[in-house]
């Protein structure tokens, strides 16, 4: 690269180039190293064409873990994008200690399947095809590979590959080719060992995405308290304070037994269980909302712990957060005044706290409640979209779209909004009830595998 710079510059200095100027000039150095290489080639696949491809990791070894075939099958990861690609990929060969016993380079073709015999007779415990991100791909894991590292991944030493090989764990379950209970394995092994801040919070989205999204209704609580119990039990022991943080940030998101909650109200009310430990203010206003939306909390109760907050946080976060509390509470009483605010085309509130109130309003644990709240929706929206602002149009899209009915009627009105939504003015709506429709869908086909899951594990 550096030598084809060294004659693309002067060549073209003072003057306007293209691209394939450009490209030409690094071409023929690559050619003069005698790299075996064609970057036209390579541009047109890579850089004129959309889409992500897909890395299979096709293997058959024998019983004392040695390669006997080693295959990679190439697909497309979205059918609108059909293009397959060369790619140089590396592939890393671990031993049953997590060591990296081998790196193979390696170029598929720009075709379905590409057998490499040169692996054939390799021994490991298991292996990762795209070593130090080189390609950018999706990959997967072959089946024995993939339940190596649920019980090892934290031996992995590189920070890189333990983020990569994690994240094939998170696509395979976004793609509904795992279950959620089984990402939550390789988490229950992982997160107790890794010491990455940036690891750590990406293994934490991951839990709550699994659990809240991707966890059918009948199974959350047991999947919520093991995440939850597992958190915590986590939190004393973490060394690191930014580690600390990002635990408590996120164990907040499970908690939603009394006892669960009972535990972090120890820091709303300055009694931490764990030393030299601080949360933040908003930490505690979310620990209240949760408390808000419980039906375990007198309505005393929960009052006299606003006001307290309030007197702590009296700024207009602090005000607007009282609203997401109230807008919270486990009634539906409240729940109709807080609808008929949001529908009142008079009101005058800001944007932030209509967000707020939104945010309160909608609990995922009431989902009984909220169900009526979901045929307004599908009836008023359109009415919203024609008569009111784009910011409020946007956030009452956002906030309180009825996602946890995750049914027919909801795909069915998404799938009118992208035909209603149809002109050029309209595309920002399109845009946005196509991207929902597409996390319903897998929502859904997702909850589906994990519920064939636990009855298979029952």
């Amino acid at each position: 690269f550096s030598e084809g710079l060294k004659t693309y510059f002067p060549k073209y200095e003072w003057g306007n180039t293209t691209r394939d100027q450009f490209i030409g000039e690094i071409n023929t150095a690559c050619q003069d190293a005698g790299l075996d290489i064609d970057l036209f080639a390579w541009a047109d696949q890579h850089l004129k064409t959309a889409g992500l491809n897909e890395i299979e990791p096709l293997v058959e070894w024998s019983e004392d873990g040695e390669i006997t075939s080693f295959k990679i099958k190439q697909t497309v990861a979205l059918p609108d994008h059909p293009t397959l690609r060369r790619h140089k990929l590396l592939v890393i060969l671990y031993d049953r200690e997590c060591n990296e016993a081998d790196k193979i380079e390696v170029t598929i073709e720009a075709q379905e399947i590409t057998e490499f015999p040169e692996l054939k007779g390799k021994k490991a415990a298991a292996l990762f095809c795209n070593g130090g991100d080189q390609a950018f791909v999706k990959t997967l894991h072959d089946p024995l590979s993939l339940q190596f590292f649920k019980k090892n991944l934290s031996k992995v030493e590189n920070v890189l590959h333990r983020t990569l090989i994690m994240r094939v764990y998170a696509d395979m379950v976004r793609d509904r080719r795992l279950a959620a209970p089984e990402i939550l394995e390789v988490l229950q092994e992982a997160l107790p060992l890794e010491s990455d801040g940036n690891l750590l919070q990406s293994m934490l989205n991951y839990a709550i995405v699994a659990v809240q999204h991707f966890t059918p209704r009948e199974h959350h609580a047991s999947q919520r308290d093991l995440v939850f119990d597992l958190l915590w039990g986590m939190l004393p022991n973490s060394a690191k304070k930014d580690i600390k943080i990002n635990l408590f940030n996120s164990v907040i998101s499970f908690a939603e037994t009394k006892e669960q909650l009972d535990k972090l109200l120890a820091w709303v009310d300055d009694k931490p269980t764990i030393e030299d430990f601080e949360v933040s203010t908003a930490n505690k206003w979310s620990i209240l909302v949760n408390v808000f939306a419980s039906t375990e909390y007198k309505q005393q109760e929960k009052e006299k712990r606003l006001q307290a907050m309030l007197e702590l946080d009296p700024s207009d976060i602090g005000k607007r957060e009282e609203q997401k509390c109230r807008a919270a509470l486990p009634s539906a009483a409240v729940k109709t005044e807080y609808w008929e605010q949001f529908s009142n085309s008079e009101n005058t509130d800001s944007n932030y706290l209509v967000r707020a109130k939104m945010a309160g309003f909608l609990q995922p644990s009431q989902y009984e409640l909220l169900a009526p709240f979901g045929k307004k929706f599908f009836n008023d929206y359109l009415g919203v979209v024609r008569s009111r602002s784009k910011e409020f149009t946007k956030a009452y899209f956002q906030c309180l779209l009825p996602a946890y009915l995750n049914n027919d009627e909801l795909q069915d009105f998404l799938k009118g909004l992208i035909t209603e939504f149809s002109s050029e003015e309209d595309s920002g709506l399109q845009r946005l009830a196509k991207e929902q429709l597409d996390d319903l869908i897998r929502r859904r086909e997702a909850q589906k595998l994990t519920a064939e899951y636990f009855q298979k594990s029952a």
